[in-house]
């Protein structure tokens, strides 16, 4: 062997991937330039939504959904409330069916990696719009909630990222199996016939779109998931104040969702 050998591009993205300290966003761009290489839009349009996160119109795959409790911080005469757990019932009911006791990890997979690392148990994750599900709930039951949230365990993110390397672990496995002996990249077409077989696709196999906001955490864990397009938050915007100047910030809250 040559002193100056080095590894090719698919023993490269092998060796990475199974090393678990590599970290996923590094193994995906090699799988962007694998697909660039190779001409497979389907696989560098995967790669690239797992890298920078899934717009609100994106499918989201299966290991993306995980369970979130509804959970509450407010007051009470004598005590503060901390982290209770409430029923989705007890939800206004126009955002029952809505809003579940599930979270939908838009995030780019480089957030999604510090989530998983953290040392707290729980990631507190915003319920979107609900500052004004607050205000709602205020005034409509005369309660006294501060913020409304999921709490997600550390282990949902853990399952997530270790989804997405199992993938890319079965993407190498079987471009190795689908390639004769003796060579070290896979030509374009096994690359494709790979591609379909293991469904490198988001959701219930529909076809990729890239385009995603990418959602932030703070360092005490929360984090803003499944952000709208601007042009929809810019209607939003224009929708509540003049819900607020007529004292109807729920209506505009129903009109948000049914537009979703």
């Amino acid at each position: 062997m040559s002193l100056f050998w080095r590894p090719g591009p698919l023993a490269r993205l092998e060796r990475d991937v199974l090393n678990e300290k590599t970290s996923l966003a590094s193994v995906l761009r090699q799988v962007v330039a694998l697909g660039g290489r190779t001409g497979s839009t389907e696989l560098r349009t995967w790669a690239l939504r797992e890298l920078n996160g899934y717009s609100g119109d994106d499918e989201l795959p299966e290991y993306r959904i995980v369970p979130g409790t509804i959970t509450i911080d407010g007051a009470a005469p004598g005590y503060l409330i901390k982290g209770q757990q409430i029923s989705p019932l007890q939800l206004p009911d126009f955002v029952q069916g809505k809003i579940k006791e599930e979270v939908r990890l838009r995030n780019g997979v480089a957030q999604l990696e510090v989530l998983a690392r953290r040392d707290d148990q729980v990631v507190l994750v915003d319920i979107p719009m609900s500052a004004d599900l607050v205000m709602y709930m205020n005034g409509e039951y005369n309660s006294a909630i501060h913020r409304l949230y999921w709490t997600v365990h550390r282990s949902a993110f853990q399952g997530a990222t270790d989804q997405i390397r199992t993938r890319l672990i079965e993407l190498v496995a079987e471009l190795r199996a689908a390639m004769p002996p003796g060579r070290s990249d896979p030509t374009p077409e096994q690359v494709a016939r790979v591609v379909q077989h293991i469904n490198i696709t988001a959701g219930d196999h529909s076809p990729v779109h890239v385009a995603a906001p990418i959602a932030h955490a703070d360092r005490r864990g929360t984090a803003a998931i499944g952000v709208q397009p601007p042009s929809r938050r810019r209607r939003f915007v224009g929708a509540i104040a003049l819900c607020v100047a007529a004292g109807l910030a729920g209506a505009a809250v129903m009109w948000w969702l049914g537009a979703r």
